[in-house]
């Protein structure tokens, strides 16, 4: 996926990064809701990022089955997503303590 920005897919994921740091910084009340999030979101995108730097692409190696082809995937991913998960479990939390 994108692989026609090879060469500057990795300094648009910094760019990314910076913007959400300063919109975090913007923001600090964000900070103390997600901080759980927030770290495992950024210790994902960092390691795609220096995964990009070193080999030059993201390396996926767990490669899961469950008699079908379902996914070849690395940590990174898996922080992401969960970090994903915790948001929407927070978020789900509060609309709950709201009504």
């Amino acid at each position: 996926m994108f692989s026609f920005l090879q060469e500057y897919l990795k300094y648009i994921q910094i760019s990314i990064f910076i913007i959400g740091i300063i919109y975090l910084y913007l923001n600090k009340e964000l900070i103390i809701t997600y901080i759980y999030p927030i770290t495992l979101l950024f210790a994902g995108g960092l390691s795609n990022i220096l995964d990009r730097f070193i080999h030059g692409a993201v390396v996926d190696y767990i490669y899961w089955h469950c008699g079908f082809d379902f996914a070849i995937f690395n940590l990174a991913d898996i922080l992401i997503d969960l970090a994903i998960a915790l948001i929407f479990y927070i978020n789900y939390k509060k609309s709950k303590q709201n009504t």
